[in-house]
This record gives C-alpha cells, structure tokens and sequence, in this order.
C-alpha cells in the first residue's frame, strides 16, 4: 500500500511540475483563462502569462521597486517574470466594466493604478500607469510615485 501511495505521489509531483503551456482551444472567446494551482492568467491572444496570486493584489512599489520586484518573483515555476509595459498592461482591461474594468479571469487586482515599465516620452522621470477603475491611464505618476505592481512574462 505504501508503494501505491508513494507512485501515484511521485506521478502528482511530476504532473506539477510540468511547465504551464498555452491551453489549445477553438474557441476564439476563451482568450484568457485562469490556473488556479499556478495562479496566473494566461493570455492565448497576446501570448503573455499573467501574475495573478495576493501579490497583484497587494504589492505597491516606486518603478524602481517595481522592476526589482518583478525580476526577483518566483511563481508557477517560473523565473522569467517582468514589469509590463503600458500596452500589455491596456490588453487586459475591460472598457465594458468599471470598478475594477479587467477581463474575466483575473481575481487578485485592485481597481486602483498599476504601474508599468513604460517611461513617459516627454518626460522621463515620469511613467505610464494604467487605472483598473475604468481603464484608463496617463503618463502623470514620477517613478519614485507608488503604485500596484502585476508583473507578466511572455509564453514561449
């Protein structure tokens, strides 16, 4: 009984630790969807891997720490995870909703501003921030401003 026990533990380990891969679908209205063991949101349309454990929910960083934050993040086996730029970032925005306006399958966001990667080009002590109220943004916040912090990484 033990031999079983200790196989189909082995068997789960492996299944685990599987790389997480692009769910293959024929249905053009599931662009995203959630992994719940692995909590992130995959993007079938743009090809990004989405954080979306408490710490999307939570962490508030300056750019600086922003950047540092999200090259230093371990999740779902994964190294590779950086600041998005302010287009990634507006790809998963919801113009229909508001409060928070982001696409299905996300549940750890605030409504609030998340900062991205993009600095502002008339002023570059200046970043874009994009808002989950109502999905919109502006390059008005100075890098040294705090705001929430999603990092993404793109699916190979």
């Amino acid at each position: 009984m033990k031999k079983i026990f200790l196989i189909i533990l082995c068997v789960c380990v492996y299944l685990n630790s599987e790389i997480i891969e692009l769910k293959k679908t024929n249905n053009s209205s599931s662009q995203l969807y959630r992994d719940d063991f692995a909590m992130v949101v995959v993007d079938n349309k743009t090809k990004l891997i989405w954080q979306d454990d408490l710490g999307a929910k939570e962490t508030v960083k300056d750019w600086y720490g922003a950047k540092e934050y999200c090259s230093a993040l371990r999740l779902a086996k994964f190294s590779d995870w950086r600041l998005p730029t302010r287009l990634e970032l507006f790809s998963i925005t919801d113009d229909t909703k508001s409060f928070p306006a982001i696409k299905d399958g996300f549940k750890n966001f605030q409504s609030g501003t998340y900062v991205s990667s993009t600095t502002c080009a008339n002023d570059t002590y200046k970043v874009w921030n994009v808002y989950f109220d109502y999905g919109h943004g502006d390059c008005e916040y100075f890098k040294t401003d705090t705001s929430y912090v999603r990092c993404v990484r793109s699916a190979k």
